[in-house]
């Protein structure tokens, strides 16, 4: 009966309401005749109503009618139309309702509470409100609410001594993801209506952040289920969700309100428990020995089944066994996971690490283990039919069928005859003719899982139990179990070795790289490997944050560091004065905590996401000679004479070293050596010798010798044999080069060896800053501490003299250019032959501008040493006398004059003339 909803007249509670005049212009006042007799409504959205003499024609009529309810979900099309005496209108528009649309309401557990423990239940409400609901920017308090009311039986989850705060929700905006931050854009308080016996949650709008109108969003609340027995879904009472302008949740301040079908809950397990073992939960670990129990009030028979089912991302099933095959992936991703002993180890740790992929290849020939995620198909070589002499890969399918359980076994007295199968995150046991469990029998098993790479949300994050009747439809118990919370993984971790000292046991510059996964103010890293790193003495780089060292010691470094979650580390940490350990591959532990407890951790950095700490070379001694040092004799060849002096800047000279090696070299490694400017000849001469305990030169190391071009600033050693790494064992080490343009170049000798394989330019690979993680590191360096060789100048010598009878006083004029060497001495050789007086060999008088004092022998009869007038700091020129030769032919071998500069008694310069010739008349 619609009647009593039904409004003809005018006034008060009449058709227009409250209006002046009590009626709107236009519209005809229904004749006292036309009055309704009845309204019946005929289905859910239609009435008849029956007018006692009918309606005039040509009018235009209005009346109100009250409706029981709005639709839960618009129609479409949402549209009216009136029919009377034959006639018809057509659909003209509906109002837009003031409710939610797109609403729908699932619950996490449907089984009903126990009342000495209940677990709560988390409810899932997605909705798009009509109105917008206001935020509050300015902090007054006046924020919008949004209310969810629970039917008679359920009960808010709340936490805190008062009982109102809320247990965790969220509240998402569906399209960008965004969320709600709880205590930042919205507070949550529970509720109650005494009178209608109802449970209710207050969201309230806290911040500048609103619900748009017409956007989708997704709350997770949690409620206590109720404690009685299960009720038929048609009967169950509805939930009602509303929104109001303001927090007060008054009639007046309503926006929006929907009322939402409820849902039935069914009887619960008598027992049900999942206990994981005492310690810390990582995200992808390993988890042994979950400890199971589960009783039901009654028998269970053939025909049913008990399904378990894991959180979203716990993985139940055994890890992956492979069989060998060669072959490779065609397709998808690889993502490299370190290096393995075998392709089984390898699958294993993909399964681990790499939830996402789907194969597995390990090379054969140095375990290098990949997973690979979106693979196009495996080609496999058959030995039968395929030529498989070039394959380098094992491979094995990760997605092969798998139904075993990772280490199921049955705990206790009371074991069941039956074996469950496995498939991901569900346990299954099918009970099948003669199978039986007892009601109120207490069943206890333990299984291996592995834990999700993330906690679930908060809809997934509960171990369920459900038992089918026979026939696999019908639920006859449930139960939930809270799951433990996981450490997530710390999103793209990644530690570098910045330098610039790289060689282990130097001080030196590591940096830090990752994502937070959650809210953090403090960094732990924690080095696991190799022995001998040392943060005792480090400190941070701010990079215009606030980040501080509050605890440094040996193995170990906490760092105050501001994230939120999400946040990537930026700039990275870097860290200043950490000692390197011991060579080889280095690995880290990395957490983020939250007024110390921990939000994030990576327990392995290691492989391509960290680095291998470089082994120490020693160098002991080094020297620059010329060329000529080891022909050394009493001759004046021009050879061995320019041997007695220093090399000089841009002459050809023959460096040599003593070497130690801190870490093994192997065969097939290249021991690399710069120091540019100074560049290396090619095909110059080389040598590499062990010393024995006495220092002396023993047995040449067996090595090959490369350049990039004829003159190239490094050169590549390829060592054909093993080279020892301990104390006692040392290495003599000489190559010809051409020094630097320079007196001093300031060149850093760099020694590295680089594994076999080594290719492209050695000028673009020495000295490379490749210190990030993952890219590739010498394996071992002297970091170019080994200081730069002191050069001298090259001192530009003239003669001009006229015919040289033998035997004759010759006079004679020298020029010299000291060219930046600034003597305070200078030393004057003539060929083999020549003789200086020991007295005075100045041919003219002293004079006030005499640049030259003296010049008188020194030491052999050919030398000359000539006494400056302070420090000469541009050319001279003076003339000596000297006695010739019987016979020297110009251009012959020896016929050389040399001139050395002094300073303090250290040669800091030479230079070299071409002799003249000593003739003897003809037929005297």
């Amino acid at each position: 009966d619609c009647l009593p909803g039904l409004h003809t007249a005018s006034g008060t509670g009449g058709v227009f309401g409250d209006i002046p005049g009590g009626w709107l212009p236009g519209y005809e006042v229904w004749e006292a005749s036309a009055k309704v007799r009845s309204c019946l409504s005929k289905g859910s959205s239609q009435a008849t109503l029956q007018v006692e003499m009918g309606l005039r024609a040509a009018r235009l009529y209005a009346f109100r009618i009250e409706l029981a309810s709005n639709p839960l979900e618009l129609p479409e099309p949402n549209t009216w139309a009136i029919e009377y005496a034959s006639e018809s209108s057509p659909p003209f528009e509906s109002f837009m309702p003031w409710t939610f649309t797109e609403v729908s309401l699932t619950a996490s557990s449907m089984a009903t509470s126990e009342e000495t423990s209940p677990v709560p239940n988390p409810v899932a409400l997605s909705f798009r409100p009509h109105k917008e609901v206001p935020g509050d920017p300015l902090g007054q308090g006046t924020g919008g609410m949004l209310q969810v009311a629970a039917p008679t039986g359920f009960q808010a989850a709340t936490t805190g001594a008062t009982g109102r705060s809320c247990e965790d929700y969220s509240l998402t905006d569906v399209a960008d993801g965004t969320v709600f931050v709880p205590g930042v854009d919205v507070i949550c308080q529970a509720d109650s209506d005494e009178e209608l016996s109802v449970s209710m949650l207050l969201f309230t709008f806290i911040s500048m952040r609103k619900l748009e109108a017409g956007r989708l969003y997704t709350l997770v609340a949690q409620f206590i289920n109720p404690f009685y027995t299960a009720v038929s879904s048609d009967s169950a009472p509805p939930w009602v969700v509303s929104t109001f302008n303001d927090p007060s949740g008054a009639l007046e301040a309503t926006l929006d309100e929907t009322v939402l079908p409820g849902f039935s809950v069914n009887l619960r397990f008598s027992r049900w428990s999942v206990t994981s073992p005492p310690g810390e939960q990582h995200a992808g670990a390993t988890v042994e020995g979950v400890t199971f129990e589960f009783a039901v009030p009654s028998p269970v028979g053939p025909g049913s089944q008990i399904l378990v089912r894991a959180p979203l991302g716990f993985d139940i099933t055994s890890p992956p066994s492979c069989d060998v095959q060669v072959g490779n992936v065609l397709g998808g991703t690889l993502v490299n996971v370190g290096r393995t002993a075998s392709l089984q180890e390898c699958a294993v740790k993909v399964w681990v690490e790499v939830t996402e992929a789907s194969a597995v290849t390990w090379r054969i020939w140095d375990g290098a283990c990949n997973g690979h995620i979106d693979v196009g198909s495996l080609e496999l070589c058959d030995d039968a039919t395929s030529d498989c002499s070039d394959a380098i890969f094992q491979v094995c399918n990760l997605r092969m069928p798998g139904k075993s359980c990772h280490n199921f076994q049955f705990k206790g007295q009371a074991q069941l005859s039956i074996q469950p199968v496995c498939s991901k995150r569900e346990l299954l046991f099918n009970f099948e003719q003669g199978d039986q469990l007892s009601g109120g029998t207490i069943v206890q098993y333990q299984l291996n899982t592995k834990n999700p790479e993330k906690n679930p949300s908060l809809m997934d994050r509960f171990w369920e139990a459900i038992i089918y009747e026979p026939g696999g439809t019908e639920i006859a118990y449930s139960a939930s179990a809270l799951s433990w919370k996981v450490i997530p993984q710390l999103e793209g971790a990644r530690v570098g070795l910045r330098g610039p000292l790289l060689a282990s046991l130097s001080l030196t510059t590591i940096e830090v790289h990752f994502q937070s996964p959650s809210e953090a103010d403090t960094v732990n890293i924690v080095s696991l490997s190799p022995q001998g790193f040392d943060f005792t003495d480090a400190k941070v780089q701010a990079g215009g944050q606030t980040r501080n060292v509050t605890e440094a010691l040996e193995l170990s470094l906490t760092v105050s560091c501001n994230l939120a979650k999400g946040d990537v580390l930026s700039p990275p940490l870097v860290i200043e004065g950490v000692k390197l350990g011991k060579p080889g591959p280095a690995s880290f532990r990395v957490a983020v905590l939250l007024q110390g407890i921990k939000g994030g951790e990576d327990l392995d950095i290691s492989g391509p996401s960290a680095f291998r700490v470089p082994g120490r070379i020693f160098v002991d001694s080094g020297d620059l000679l010329p060329l000529q040092q080891e022909s050394q004799d009493s001759s004046l060849l021009d050879s061995a004479r320019q041997g007695f002096f220093g090399p000089r800047a841009g002459d050809e000279a023959l460096a040599s070293f003593t070497l130690r090696f801190g870490d093994l070299v192997a065969v097939g490694d290249q021991l690399v050596i710069s120091a540019p400017p100074f560049a290396f000849l090619k095909g110059g001469r080389f040598s590499f010798r062990v010393l024995d305990k006495k220092g002396v030169e023993a047995d040449s190391v067996s090595a090959t010798v490369e350049t990039d071009s004829g003159n190239s600033t490094a050169l590549r050693i390829i060592l054909q044999e093993e080279l020892g790494a301990d104390d006692l064992t040392a290495y003599s080490l000489r190559v010809a080069l051409r020094a630097g343009p320079l007196v001093n170049n300031g060149e850093r000798w760099l020694f590295e060896v680089w594994p076999s394989g080594l290719s492209g330019s050695l000028a673009a690979l020495v000295g490379e800053t490749q210190t990030n993680a993952g890219e590739e590191l010498p394996l071992s360096t002297n970091d170019a501490q080994y200081s730069s060789f002191q050069l001298v100048y090259v001192v530009q010598l003239a003669l001009a003299a006229g015919r040289v009878a033998p035997r004759s006083n010759l006079a004679f004029d020298v020029s010299i250019d000291p060219a930046g060497s600034n003597p305070e001495q200078l030393m004057l050789y003539a060929p083999e032959g020549f003789i200086f007086d020991s007295g005075n060999c100045l041919k003219n008088a002293l004079s006030a501008s005499s640049k030259v004092l003296s010049c008188r022998r020194q030491g052999f009869e050919n030398t000359a040493e000539l006494q400056l007038a302070g420090i000469l700091e541009g050319p001279v020129t003076t003339a000596l006398v000297v006695q010739a030769p019987d016979i020297l032919e110009a251009g012959a071998a020896g016929n050389t004059w040399l001139v050395r500069t002094i300073v303090a008694g250290e040669e800091t310069g030479w230079g070299s003339s071409p002799g003249f010739g000593v003739v003897q008349m003809e037929r005297a």
